[in-house]
């Protein structure tokens, strides 16, 4: 299990902002936060006016925690700390079941680093076109893999 360092709330920047298109907005909209919809209350009572700062880090923290346990569960091999941050972002977008079925996960698993990290530009697309900002997302989440 990779322990988190007391610096790691830059995974949650880099979560939330790895492209200009993905600024959290805290203002009222139909769904809470950064693409976010809080399935937990239907109505989003407790968000019709928006959210704060304090409270967008809240529901952040919560989210992660899946996509945190998802690899200390299913990753075999050692990671340092950007390879451990740089997938949670990528299983953070693309989600428990596309990070578990992964051909970077399978590599990663077999012990082939570099090959794993070419497969993250898999997840580029979402229903079969490529969407504005996750090329440049999976770069960055790319560069942060291979980072010592």
């Amino acid at each position: 299990m990779v322990e988190l360092a007391p610096g790691w709330k830059a995974i949650a920047c880099l979560c939330m902002t790895m492209t200009a298109q993905e600024t959290p907005r805290l203002e009222p909209v139909t769904s809470s936060t950064w693409g976010k919809k809080d399935s937990r209350n239907s109505s989003e009572k407790p968000f019709k006016n928006g959210i704060t700062d304090q409270q967008a880090e809240q529901l952040f923290w919560e989210d992660v925690k899946n996509p945190t346990s998802e690899i200390d569960t299913n990753v075999r091999v050692p990671l340092t700390q950007n390879q451990f941050d740089a997938l949670v972002s990528l299983t953070f977008n693309i989600g428990l079941g596309g990070f578990d079925g992964s051909t970077v996960l399978r590599l990663l698993n077999k012990g082939d680093y570099s090959g794993a990290a070419k497969h993250f530009e898999d997840f580029r697309y979402a229903h079969h076109r490529t969407v504005a900002g996750l090329p440049e997302r999976r770069r960055n989440e790319t560069g942060l893999f291979l980072r010592r």
